[in-house]
């Protein structure tokens, strides 16, 4: 080999919990495809009434809502298995992981439920930032209850993420494309897909409630109104 690099700090963590949860975690993958056209449109409508220094609507910020209503719904898939025991959590902490230069992190946006998507929007942007400046703190990275991992910005049409332990489920996101799909009278026109996933652990989460929560998440997003509602 030309190199060898030697795993060290966050890299070697990452490492550890990666192979932990792969290993033992019986994941299971569900895949749904979301039609962004009215979100889209309600981002474009709404980032122009909110300008500097409020930070615009992103897609992640929607998703972000989105799953924090299906958790809501959902409530099981905002639980933790450790010991053969499923602690379920009533606060919805919704981690999003961030790609660091010398790994990955995720910081956590709390009490997401509660919150709005500009609110969300914001926690995003400050939170990146810190994340880049290595300037998180340990608050900053505790208490997620459910993870998203987006790789849009970076091309990705789709994925399946690996659960970030004591967790039982992490939603995957790509890009939003541009798509020619059947109307209601069988004619193509042109939409804005998204293509979702959920990695579940098999053993606290059946295959209908991945499919239920995932088509909840999956539903705010294709209705975007819902996702005003703070």
């Amino acid at each position: 080999a030309d190199k060898a690099i030697p795993l060290a700090g966050v890299r070697k963590i990452i490492a550890e919990r990666m192979q932990q949860s792969i290993q033992q975690i019986p994941h299971f993958l569900i895949y749904m495809d979301v039609d962004m056209t009215r979100a889209e449109a309600l981002r474009q409508s709404l980032n122009p009434r909110h300008p500097e220094p409020r930070a615009k609507v992103s897609v992640t910020a929607l998703i972000v809502k989105a799953i924090a209503g299906a958790l809501r719904q959902y409530p099981l898939l905002n639980s933790h298995f450790v010991n053969d025991t499923i602690y379920q959590f009533n606060q919805i902490n919704v981690g999003v992981a961030v790609a660091l230069e010398g790994g990955l992190i995720v910081p956590v946006i709390k009490n997401a439920d509660q919150k709005s998507i500009f609110q969300i929007g914001d926690d995003l942007a400050e939170i990146s930032a810190r994340a880049r400046q290595n300037r998180l703190t340990p608050a900053d990275i505790e208490g997620g209850t459910f993870t998203l991992s987006n790789l849009g910005m970076y091309g990705v049409d789709y994925f399946t993420a690996i659960i970030n332990p004591p967790q039982v489920g992490i939603l995957a996101a790509g890009r939003v494309t541009r798509r020619f799909v059947p109307d209601e009278h069988d004619q193509p026109v042109a939409r804005s897909i998204l293509t979702i996933s959920l990695s579940a652990d098999h053993r606290v989460i059946d295959g209908a409630a991945g499919a239920q929560f995932l088509a909840a998440a999956r539903t705010a997003l294709e209705n975007p109104n819902l996702l005003l509602e703070a």
